[in-house]
């Protein structure tokens, strides 16, 4: 039987996934331009049109939400009005800023045809049921031109496979455990700051994911734990699905994006990569940066193609976002800027115009990007130790794997070596670039892609003996290098199936082939797609998830969780390790175990307002005893010191128990028990909790 908790997790991830469509995608397409068309690319100028719209609303709407929800915390007045106010402040600003200025004419339009409408019903002179027939046939016909092919329906089957898989492996182990990470409980402190309008918690870090986060669950009203659990899932497919649109532009090839997507998304659990997957204590922010990586210099290769603004001010907002979510991605989205260059002198149409442009933007992007890093040091705020490693800092198992990645790249990972051998595939032209003639932005972002995988593998590489080891030789820097090689390995494979198709395209216009051959041409692409990524999961290593160091048991979560949703915030306070404050923030009281044992007697204690020394002045007090102490890196040192500790509210909730009637056992399992202490609630001032700053409570 699946559990409540699983439950509650998959109800979770659909809501995120519904309301990240909804903000990101849908409403973009109602409220904001639509990007040039463009050139076409390879025959399948529609689909990738599409991609490029989806792409570039994410885009835009991650940067203008990252932006919005920093201001509203430092002016201290967000909440959820406050952020639809600030999207609707923004879409009203880029109706201004267009260059057709805003639509008065379309507004009045819409406004004289209601008005009509509502005089010819007052008159009678509707004829609702015509109406109703001219409706439903724009319906009809609306939805007969929206209907894709059974070749649209086939692939965006497979893509949805390989997305559902991929999120699937990175939710495996937050289905299977509730209990967070160490950094998981960091990045909970700091998410449940922005709800509290609270930020740089505990000094000055990189909020941008966080931000992003904070403005889903302010739409979806999630509890910040479950929300930062199902954020591993939404961030992996994301980033999953921006693979496959950058190897999808870069090669104009659908088979070739799918199986790249795949390389990332499920294969790197085969643990074929360095670096890679990223589990749960990693993913955050690291891979959501990846996930505006690709696009990101897609955008800008088509600027450098195409001259048009539109693509320049996307690849900024990219870029920004990228060194709001992790700097040190964001500094490899800024050496994309500079290899892009030389690459579309050589193999794109740029010859030097625009550079002023293309300097002033780069320059906007390091000062926009640190804005608000700046801000925090103006404030008086200290960094966060190694801000640039972030989350890999947390374990010295990962610190010993760093010291050997450099072994790591040649010995444990064939496919990043196979992915260096196939550089040079993409400094050629594509099988299909030389007939169109117009994918100058596809050779130049083929040759960028080339060009900062085959860096980043050498500043790896040669990280020991420069002294950089703590950077370059990370396994973030990996995790980031890993992610160039899946999508030079599918832009690769487009290349070869690109020249092969070209071969066997003039060979049949030559022998005379039927025709209905080259109709079931992407079909026949799609099989051996299919049978190709069957092939791989039979033959690659066994799929790995491995469970992630936990701080506390996974029943401590998840009760206190229950706790939450059956009582009102603030009526019940929680008592124990220190681990189980940031879930009790912002909802509940949480008192220490250590200051509980010192203050409180369990002969003398009581609730009673005129003495709130004597009690804790909440409802429902929980006091969780772990019967056997959890063992973790995080706890090892004060082990002895926790273990009395726990032995000492074991038998203060023994001793309580003998004389009072108001205590019931809440949970219990042969690892932890949950006493529950209910107090009858009596009148006190409204608002006002006795004693609670006097008494040590947080």
């Amino acid at each position: 039987m699946v559990s409540s908790y699983v439950i509650r997790v998959l109800l979770a991830a659909t809501k995120v996934v519904a309301w990240f469509c909804i903000i990101f995608i849908l409403l973009p397409r109602h409220i904001l331009s639509a990007p040039p068309q463009g050139l076409s690319v390879s025959g399948r100028a529609g689909k990738i049109k599409r991609e490029n719209r989806v792409w570039a609303d994410v885009v835009r709407i991650g940067f203008y939400t990252i932006i919005i929800v920093h201001l509203l915390v430092l002016a201290g007045i967000y909440d959820l009005l406050s952020l639809t106010a600030g999207y609707a402040l923004l879409y009203l600003l880029l109706l201004f800023l267009r260059p057709e200025g805003l639509p008065r004419a379309g507004m009045e339009r819409v406004f004289t045809r209601f008005v009509t409408f509502g005089l010819d019903a007052l008159e009678r002179r509707v004829r609702y049921g015509e109406l109703v027939r001219q409706r439903w046939n724009s319906l009809k016909a609306w939805i007969r031109r929206q209907t894709p092919s059974l070749d649209q329906i086939l692939w965006g089957l497979a893509l949805f496979w390989v997305l559902l898989v991929s999120i699937y492996l990175r939710l495996y182990e937050t289905m299977n455990h509730a209990a967070f990470t160490p950094a998981s409980y960091s990045h909970l402190k700091w998410l449940k700051g922005l709800t509290r309008r609270e930020l740089y918690v505990d000094g000055i870090y990189p909020y941008g994911a966080f931000t992003l986060l904070s403005g889903l669950k302010t739409f979806t009203f999630l509890d910040e734990a479950m929300l930062l659990r199902v954020a591993q899932g939404l961030t992996g497919g994301l980033t999953v699905a921006a693979i496959h649109f950058a190897i999808h532009h870069f090669s104009g090839r659908r088979d070739a994006a799918l199986l790249g997507a795949s390389l990332y998304g499920i294969f790197t659990f085969a643990q074929t990569f360095p670096g890679l997957p990223l589990y749960p204590n990693e993913a955050l922010p690291l891979e959501m940066a990846l996930a505006f990586l690709l696009p990101t210099w897609v955008f800008l290769t088509r600027y450098l193609t195409e001259r048009e603004p539109v693509w320049l001010g996307l690849a900024f907002q990219g870029t920004v976002t990228v060194l709001l979510i992790h700097p040190l991605v964001g500094a490899v989205t800024l050496a994309g800027w500079v290899l892009a260059l030389p690459a579309s002198l050589i193999y794109g149409r740029w010859r030097g115009h625009g550079t002023l442009q293309m300097t002033l933007a780069a320059v906007g992007t390091v000062i926009l990007g640190n804005i608000f890093y700046v801000i925090g040091h103006l404030g008086g705020r200290e960094l966060v130790e190694n801000p640039l490693a972030l989350t890999g800092q947390m374990w010295e198992r990962w610190i010993e794997e760093t010291a050997r990645l450099p072994d790591t790249l040649a010995s444990e990972a064939p496919l990043f070596f196979v992915a260096l051998l196939a550089i040079p595939l993409l400094l050629l032209l594509g099988g299909d670039d030389d007939a169109q003639g117009a994918r100058y932005s596809a050779r130049a972002g083929r040759v960028t892609l080339a060009l900062v995988l085959l860096g980043t593998a050498i500043l790896i590489e040669a990280s020991q003996q420069l002294g950089w080891s703590k950077v370059f030789a990370s396994r973030i820097m990996a995790a980031v290098a890993s992610l160039l090689a899946c999508a030079v390995l599918g832009v690769a494979y487009g290349m070869v199936v690109s020249w092969v198709s070209a071969r066997v395209r003039r060979f049949g216009e030559t022998r005379f082939l039927p025709k209905n051959l080259t109709s079931l041409h992407p079909l026949i692409n799609l099989g051996a797609t299919i049978a190709i990524l069957s092939t791989m999961l039979v033959a690659s290593p066994p799929l790995m998830v491995k469970g992630a160091s936990k701080a506390g048991y996974d029943a401590v979560a998840i009760k206190i969780y229950d706790i939450k949703e059956e009582h009102l915030a603030y009526t019940w306070t929680v008592v124990g390790v220190g681990e189980m404050l940031p879930h009790i923030l912002g909802r509940g009281w949480y008192l220490n175990g250590e200051y509980f044992l010192q203050n409180y007697a369990p002969d003398t204690y009581c609730y009673d307002p005129e003495q709130p020394e004597l009690g804790i002045p909440t409802e429902h007090v929980y006091i969780i005893v772990e019967k056997n102490v959890y063992a973790a890196p995080s706890t090892a040192k004060g082990l002895y010191q926790r273990d009395t500790m726990e032995q000492g509210l074991w038998d203060w909730c023994k001793a309580y128990g003998q004389s009072h009637d108001n205590m019931t056992i809440y949970y219990e399992d042969n690892d932890i028990a949950i006493y529950h202490i209910h107090h009858p609630l009596l009148p006190v001032e409204p608002g006002v909790v006795p004693g609670v700053k006097e008494r040590g409570y947080e």
